[in-house]
């Protein structure tokens, strides 16, 4: 469960760096401003989703003996 848990927030966070990349390669063209504005919109909502994913496996999976050896 732990390593489904990882892979997931792993995934979520390269997620969202594929669409800041499609987001990127969009803007070099100016007649597509609808769908840069739509993808914006779809990387905020990927990177929360990430970040809650993420904050969700830290306090999931992170014990007192983790934080300790930091």
């Amino acid at each position: 469960m732990r390593e489904e848990a990882e892979l997931a927030t792993t995934q979520a966070r390269e997620a969202v760096v594929l669409l800041e990349q499609a987001r990127t390669l969009l803007a070099k063209d100016n007649a597509r401003q609808l769908a840069i504005k739509h993808l914006d919109e779809s990387i905020t909502q990927a990177a929360r989703r990430a970040t809650m994913l993420e904050d969700w496996y830290r306090r999931t999976y992170t014990t007192v003996a983790d934080v300790s050896t930091r």
